[in-house]
Order: structure tokens, then sequence, then C-alpha cells
């Protein structure tokens, strides 16, 4: 069973990695509380409040996760800029899907951005979609030996 926290570790890993090229290879997740003090720049993942787990069929668990991710750049002159700048970078990282635990696939649906550069911060939000095979344990004992009456009598 895939957890939060997996997705967490799955979203920091495709997001360092893909950074690891560029001039943000040194900003680093963070899990302060955002609302104390934090050290810039640096990035925050946050689970938002609309998550649906359902059952799709009798084998399959659906799920859709709508997750934040916020990106607090340094405190200086050229906010704008960096936020638009990593905004681009992380639009290009978050297009397609996100493999969580290695063999696990999340479907990225849609990632909306809201940048508020007085602040100095940028909300990724990022709707996640995923069926998962639900293991069903069978507690019943096999039929090992069926006997069938050879004749069948009908009532006509």
């Amino acid at each position: 069973m895939i957890t939060v926290k997996d997705i967490n570790k799955a979203f920091v890993k495709k997001i360092t990695d893909a950074l690891k090229e560029t001039e943000y290879k040194d900003v680093k997740f963070t899990s302060k509380d955002i609302t104390e003090q934090i050290s810039r720049p640096c990035f925050y993942f946050d689970l938002g409040t609309t998550n649906t787990v359902g059952k799709a069929t009798w084998k399959l668990k659906e799920r859709q996760l709508e997750c934040y991710i916020y990106y607090f750049c340094k405190d200086n002159k050229e906010r704008k800029i960096d936020l638009l700048t990593m905004q681009g970078l992380l639009e290009e990282i978050l297009v397609g899907d996100l493999i969580v635990d290695g063999s696990f696939l999340f479907e990225i649906e849609e990632t909306s951005f809201d940048y508020r550069h007085k602040d100095g911060y940028l909300q990724a939000t990022v709707e996640l979609y995923s069926l998962e095979e639900i293991e069903i344990i069978d507690t019943h004992e096999p039929i090992e030996n069926l006997i069938m009456k050879e004749e069948i009598e009908y009532d006509t």
C-alpha cells in the first residue's frame, strides 16, 4: 500500500533530481511548518484537504489526491524573475507521471500555479490520480472433491 509519506518522498526525489543541473541544485525541502521562520530558498510539500479514496471495481482502489509544493525564494530584488523561472522549471518537471516506490505510478492530472512575488513564494497545486490493486485474501477452503449425481430427475 502506498502511503502519503511515500508520495512525499517521490515528489522530493523527482524535483531534486530534475534540478541537479540547474542553478537551483542546492535548494532543499524543509519539513518545518511554513508558519514558522524558514531558511530561504527552500521547498515545502503539503497534502491538500480534498483527497478521496474509493473502490473503482471489486479489485481496484481509486485514489485522487491534491498536493501542494511551495517554493520560497531568497529575499532579494529579483523575486519575480526567480519565481517565474522556478515556475517554468516546475512546469517541465511536473508534466507526466509520478513514480512512487520505484514502480507504482500516479498520473499527474493537472498542475496549477499561484505566485506571490510580494511574499516571495510560488505554490504549485498538483492533482494526482491512481488505481491500485486491492490484495484479496481468500479465506475459503477450495473445493477439492465435488460429487455430482449421475442421474437428475426432473418433475414434468
